[in-house]
């Protein structure tokens, strides 16, 4: 593709197809968009971070800000080691994609990225241990530009911290944090704030709304 591609929480017209599978978006589900709005190429986010399509490594913006961390936010969150496993940049052990079924909702498993259940869908879990992530939040950016802050914030495991404050939701959370790393900033954003889109659309209301 000549246009860069960036990630979003949300792919709006979710019944649309990537252009890779060919198979329709999830409602709720991520993707990968074209930045330039009148082209709308979208992929899935397993897709476009395929280790046959994608390298691993960001493509900066001419105008992009330089993160005191641009090293560590160029690498991919997520990359496939052999069809079957994947390997997560916060975790030591190869990971593979599961399905949660009946009784796998009961277990009490939970994401380690935004800490709440996983009882659905398709998820990561470890081999080794009891490891977990959301497919969505496996494929977080290490690096984000979110409507809510005017700076790039970057993906942290937060193991050194413990609980922390999210700036926007003003609750303790003890997952995944995006960071601002401006030179005095003390800017941290979960992960679940971390997804939210502007617009933002809602089941349970008919139009979009914004943060």
């Amino acid at each position: 593709r000549s246009h860069r591609l960036v990630h979003t929480f949300q792919v709006l017209d979710w019944n649309e197809k990537c252009r890779i599978c060919t198979f329709e978006f999830v409602s709720g589900y991520g993707g990968y968009i074209c930045i330039n709005k009148t082209c709308g190429y979208k992929l899935h986010s397993y897709c476009a971070t395929r280790r046959e399509i994608w390298d691993g490594k960001d493509v900066q913006g001419e105008d992009e800000e330089i993160s005191n961390s641009e090293d560590v936010a160029s690498s991919a969150s997520l990359v496939e080691v052999d069809g079957k496993s994947f390997r997560h940049f916060s975790h030591q052990h190869d990971l593979m994609r599961l399905c949660v079924n009946e009784d796998d909702a009961e277990d009490g498993r939970r994401c380690q990225a935004c800490v709440l259940p996983i009882d659905f869908g398709s998820f990561l879990a470890c081999k080794e241990c009891d490891f977990a992530l959301h497919d969505t939040c496996a494929s977080l950016p290490r690096k984000l530009e979110h409507t809510l802050h005017r700076h790039p914030l970057i993906l942290e495991v937060n193991k050194k911290e413990g609980f922390f404050i999210c700036y926007i939701c003003k609750r303790e959370s003890c997952g995944f944090m995006y960071r601002c790393y401006q030179k005095e900033s003390k800017f941290k954003m979960d992960a679940t704030c971390a997804s939210l889109t502007d617009p933002l659309y809602y089941g349970g209301h008919p139009h979009p709304m914004t943060l």
